[in-house]
């Protein structure tokens, strides 16, 4: 019924939650490699705008990468 109305947004939704993955991705990686590089934790935090707490939930999310 609202199809034709909601037609135009689809798309940039779409993009959006894209973007969202993609972000969360970088900021995991982002956060790995700072420690495995042995920055602290706080530090990380810091840099990355989180608190302790998502720092230390990036950093076991992620994959340990290889430098």
């Amino acid at each position: 019924m609202f199809a034709q109305e909601l037609a135009p947004s689809a798309e940039p939704h779409e993009r959006a939650a894209n973007a969202q993955v993609e972000a969360a991705r970088l900021s995991r990686d982002a956060a790995r490699r700072l420690y495995d590089r042995g920055l602290p934790l706080r530090d990380i935090s810091k840099v990355l705008g989180l608190s302790f707490q998502r720092a230390k939930q990036l950093i076991d999310q992620a994959p340990e990468l290889i430098s």
